[in-house]
């Protein structure tokens, strides 16, 4: 499946998203498509793994569990309750956590992150 943004939602359970390629390539987990022509992955306490197009601008939301984004992606927006985040290469990146620690390597654009209790880290940005 071809697509250009992602949206993954669970309760808690890890997130494991790499961008390479051209297609969405998720193992054992039903994909439906939102009204804009998202690709939308919802758990609600399992872990997810899958592999997206690289440059998909995704939205990720979790209430606890480790978020991790390796490739090379679009914009990346990543809002959880606990749980470390890092992503690797993103065109822009707004990321908010309430108790985690976020890492990021490289950001071509904006990169915004927001926690209360957690160290941040951005290699480069914009």
């Amino acid at each position: 499946m071809t697509v250009a943004r992602l949206s993954v939602s669970t309760r808690s359970g890890r997130v494991r998203i790499h961008a390479e390629g051209d297609e969405l390539r998720v193992p054992n987990r039903t994909v439906t498509t939102d009204a804009d022509g998202s690709a939308v992955v919802q758990t609600s306490h399992e872990a997810v793994d899958l592999v997206c197009p690289a440059g998909c601008d995704m939205v990720i939301g979790s209430q606890s569990g480790r978020v991790e984004v390796t490739g090379r992606c679009g914009s990346v927006t990543v809002a959880t309750s606990s749980g470390r985040v890092s992503i690797e290469a993103a065109t822009a990146a707004d990321v908010r956590t309430t108790d985690g620690r976020v890492d990021i390597g490289a950001g071509d654009g904006v990169v915004c992150c927001a926690t209360k209790s957690g160290r941040v880290t951005v290699e480069r940005a914009g």
